[in-house]
């Protein structure tokens, strides 16, 4: 059986996804246009704000990585997060 994960955009939309997806997809498929490039986390592109949370990079992240900050383009869902989308 697959863990259920929430993930909390801007502090109200909860999408429940399974852990272990990935994050720009679960992000698309809930109708979140995150603008991103490279998908290996080597551009920062899709860079986004965590304030609370766990993910696992499929790839080494070559983009620069700052506190609270979370590339969706090669982060796999590991906890419940919460995060923060500009439009």
């Amino acid at each position: 059986m697959k863990q259920k994960i929430t993930v909390t955009v801007n502090g109200s939309t909860e999408i429940v996804c399974n852990k272990n997806e990935n994050l720009l997809r679960v992000l698309e498929k809930n109708g979140y246009e995150i603008e991103y490039e490279c998908q290996e986390a080597h551009c920062g592109t899709c860079r986004t704000i965590m304030t609370e949370g766990e993910v696992e990079y499929a790839y080494e992240p070559v983009a620069y990585i700052g506190k609270n900050e979370v590339l969706p383009c090669a982060a796999m869902i590991k906890s419940n997060l919460n995060l923060t989308i500009e439009w």
